[in-house]
């Protein structure tokens, strides 16, 4: 059974939660958005590179696995168009990992979404 990843969830998970308090609710959402990100990241990734998702090493640089320039400029677009957000250019020579390219998003869309 395949998990549903719409931006949707992305959206809902990404957002500031009334109900709780401050610090646990951007805890518990930005957890949930870094989960859903990594599982679509992870799932296109591994798409482009005929690698099966449960043997893709989330930690090993993109252009390791093989990923060149172009492609990570398209992971990224297909990123930014499925969250309904943009993202920046600059964001592409500030990552080296599926983990990084997830932390780096979650700190733009928590920062925009939960401000301080």
């Amino acid at each position: 059974m395949t998990e549903d990843t719409s931006n949707t969830d992305v959206q809902n998970c990404g957002e500031c939660e009334a109900s709780l308090s401050g610090s646990e609710a951007a805890a518990k959402g930005q957890a949930e958005f870094k989960r859903i990100l990594r599982k679509r990241t992870a799932t296109e990734v591994s798409e482009k590179m005929g690698i099966e998702v449960g043997n893709l090493d989330l930690d090993t640089h993109l252009l390791a696995l093989g990923l060149e320039s172009l492609e990570l400029f398209s992971l990224t677009s297909n990123l930014a168009e499925w969250m309904d957000r943009d993202l920046p250019v600059t964001l592409l020579f500030d990552i080296e990992s599926i983990n990084d390219l997830v932390e780096e998003i979650s700190k733009l869309v928590f920062a925009e979404n939960c401000p301080a």
